[in-house]
């Protein structure tokens, strides 16, 4: 069995919108708003599902820095941090990212 301890996924700008994917009681969570996360959606998943992601996921983000700053003071933050019993990864940036982010 595939056991997610946490996966969480945030994207957003200083004065926009903001998005976060978060692993919380065993429910995948999509959370959405202008500002702040003010809005949510439970994504079904399932232990084939993490499985398959986390799979695909890991030769993706395995060679990814700790952090990307793009020298920004008001640009478009992100952030993942997946730990699972087979992947473990904690990155961020500020408006700048990996070259295969938009691949993840």
């Amino acid at each position: 069995m595939t056991h997610i301890k946490r996966f969480e996924l945030y994207y957003g700008s200083f004065f926009g919108s903001k998005e976060e994917l978060i692993w919380e009681n065993s429910q995948l969570l999509y959370r959405f708003g202008q500002f702040v996360p003010d809005q949510e959606v439970i994504i079904y998943t399932n232990e084939a599902i993490w499985k398959e992601f986390l799979s695909a996921v890991e030769s993706v983000v395995a060679d990814w820095k700790r952090y990307y700053d793009g020298m920004v003071c008001d640009g478009l933050e992100w952030s993942v941090e997946i730990e699972s019993d087979s992947l473990k990864v904690s990155t961020g940036g500020n408006h700048h990212f990996p070259e295969d982010y938009d691949t993840f």
